[in-house]
């Protein structure tokens, strides 16, 4: 059979990835052309569709309606705030848990104390920031030696994320640098 009658019996199934005979005796694949303006077009498809993408992410960012949450500010525009969610009770060995909200949470961090004859930092003197979550919660262990548990009062301080808190090991009182970094105080009585 002639190359010619066989390329027509390819080319007779219509598929777009079949061959084709051009005349010139030699065979080539068909729609060629038709398959690099498909890449092409998909190639821009993506390109729009990640610039709107990106649009997107940009105008959530920088739009913080008073009072809305986002995942960049939690709680939305206000004024720094910081809370207990949980309070172990005295001789638990259980962590303390907050939120902390109008602040963006990776430039802050919480410096957590606990009054045992004395106030002292937590976790320990080495760690004493605790990171916030990006939806502004944190949980600090404050039983992390001596007797911890009995502790009667607990304080926590929001803080910017490069302020280094002095070490209290038994002070009566907090230094005023402390209060004066602070943007924000919470403090609980837990006693027996």
């Amino acid at each position: 059979m002639p190359p010619h009658e066989i390329a027509r019996m390819i080319y007779a199934k219509k598929s777009k990835n079949e061959v084709y005979f051009n005349g010139n005796n030699t065979i080539k694949r068909r729609c060629k052309k038709e398959e690099s303006t498909m890449y092409k077009k998909t190639v821009w498809r993506l390109f729009f569709l990640l610039c709107f993408i990106g649009f997107l992410v940009a105008c959530n960012e920088e739009s913080d309606v008073a009072g809305v949450s986002s995942p960049n500010l939690p709680g939305g525009q206000g004024d720094p705030f910081i809370e207990f969610t949980y309070i172990p009770p005295v001789g638990s060995f259980n962590n303390l848990e907050g939120r902390v909200l109008h602040v963006y949470p990776s430039e802050y961090r919480v410096a957590v104390f606990i009054y045992v004859s004395g106030w002292w930092n937590k976790p320990t003197f080495a760690n004493p920031l605790t990171s916030i979550g990006s939806d502004g919660s944190w949980v600090t262990d404050i039983t992390t030696g001596g007797i911890d548990e009995k502790a009667s009062r607990i304080a926590a301080f929001l803080v910017p994320a490069t302020y280094n808190p002095p070490v209290l090991s038994g002070d009566n009182t907090f230094p005023a640098e402390l209060e004066q970094n602070a943007t924000a105080k919470v403090e609980v009585n837990r006693g027996p």
